[in-house]
């Protein structure tokens, strides 16, 4: 994953400071967090899944 798409994937600019990673990845995953999607089709459920992890990732790479 390139820099450039972890702050799309977030949605943040460049010059995001680790406050605005924080918010921005908690904003985001309450949408797509696989435990809020469960009782959901196992279909949705792993597209949620898949999701969490790419926006998991995203802000790892940001934050690490």
């Amino acid at each position: 994953m390139t820099l450039e798409r972890a702050l799309a994937i977030l949605g943040v600019e460049p010059t995001a400071d680790r406050a605005a990673l924080d918010a921005a990845f908690r904003r985001r995953s309450r949408a797509c967090h696989p435990d809020k999607v469960a009782h959901l089709d196992p279909e949705f459920t792993a597209l949620a899944r898949r999701k969490f992890e790419e926006l998991r990732r995203a802000y790892e790479l940001l934050t690490g």
